[in-house]
C-alpha cells in the first residue's frame, strides 16, 4: 500500500512543496525495507497470551512476499528484505550499515502483533526516525487495548526511552494507530 501511494502521489503531484522530487521509475522514497522472519510467529514468546498467535501462524515466505508485490504492479528495484526474527536481525551490524548510508525513515509500519517483536522493532528504529516521520502500529489495540500487554506495553516502555516525542495522528480501523515523530521537548 505504501509503495502504491508513493507512486500515485509522485505521478500526480510531481515535485512537492517539501522539495520531494519523483525518482526515476516513480515514487519519492529511495528504499523500501521489509523486516520479517518470513516464518510466522516464533516459538517461546508471548504467543500464549492470545489464542490465535501460535508458532508459524501468519507465515508469508520471502518469495511469496515478492510475488505479492509484483502482483500489485510494484517494481522490486528499491525493495530490500531483511530476514529473521527481530531479536536477531535488528542488530548493531545492520544499524551500522544503515548509519553509513545516513538512512532516515519517513514511514515505519510495524505489524508483528507480539510484545517482544514490537519492543525490538521500536528500540532499533529509534535512531533512524526524523521529525515528521510517521510510525504506524498495526496491532495497537490488540489484547483488548490493555496498556500492560502486547504492542501497547511495548509502546509505553519505548516512550520512556525514546529520544523523540510523538503526536497521535490517525487511527486505522479498530486496531491500528499512527503517530507523527516530533523533536523531544
Amino acid at each position: 500500500m505504501a509503495m502504491s501511494l508513493d507512486c500515485f502521489y509522485s505521478n500526480n503531484k510531481g515535485q512537492t512543496g517539501g522539495a520531494l522530487t519523483p525518482l526515476p521509475g516513480g515514487g519519492y522514497f529511495t528504499d523500501y525495507v521489509a523486516f520479517d522472519s518470513f516464518k510466522g510467529f516464533p516459538d517461546g514468546t508471548s504467543v500464549s497470551e492470545h489464542p490465535i498467535y501460535t508458532s508459524g501462524h501468519v507465515k508469508t515466505g520471502e518469495q511469496e512476499f515478492l510475488d505479492l508485490l509484483r502482483s500489485y504492479g510494484q517494481s522490486l528495484n528499491r525493495v530490500r528484505l531483511v530476514s529473521g526474527f527481530y531479536e536477531e536481525s535488528l542488530n548493531q551490524d545492520l544499524a551500522a550499515e544503515f548509519k553509513k548510508r545516513s538512512s532516515r525513515a519517513s514511514l515505519v509500519c510495524i505489524d508483528c502483533n507480539l510484545y517482544e517483536s514490537y519492543r525490538a522493532a521500536l528500540t532499533w528504529c529509534d535512531e533512524f526516525l526524523q521529525p515528521g516521520a510517521i510510525v504506524y502500529l498495526d496491532d495497537f489495540n490488540t489484547f483488548r487495548a490493555q496498556h500492560d500487554r502486547g504492542p501497547r506495553r511495548a509502546w509505553n516502555e519505548y516512550l520512556n526511552s525514546s529520544r523523540w516525542d510523538f503526536e497521535q495522528f490517525l487511527n486505522v480501523g479498530w486496531g491500528g494507530r499512527s503517530f507523527v515523530v516530533q523533536n523531544k521537548h
